[in-house]
């Protein structure tokens, strides 16, 4: 059996798990004060998500621990279920700068 690796780099950590956009249209209470808090009352998830950079990303070093980990291959999720892609296409209901 191989080992392998599936990457998600993405908003998910904004808080805590990757329905942050589902539990902030949803009515959590936690994650909506969170919202309000950091990123003001009239912002959307969408509007956060223009602001995701990916500054310190560094593509040799997680290749290094994939390798190091035994990892026979690597799978990038380029499209998540947010509809939000992580490169241009055409067919994107959502795309980062």
């Amino acid at each position: 059996m191989a080992f392998s690796q599936v990457v998600f780099l993405w908003l998910a950590s904004a808080f805590g798990n990757e329905w942050y956009w589902h539990n902030s249209e949803c009515g959590d209470t936690k994650v909506h004060s969170f919202q309000v808090k950091n990123y003001g009352p009239n912002v959307t998830y969408p509007d956060i998500a223009r602001l995701f950079r990916a500054e310190l990303y560094d593509a040799d070093n997680w290749v290094s621990i994939f390798k190091d980990a035994g990892a026979q291959y690597v799978l990038p999720v380029g499209k998540h279920h947010d509809g939000f892609c992580m490169c241009t296409i055409s067919q994107s209901l959502q795309t980062l700068p």
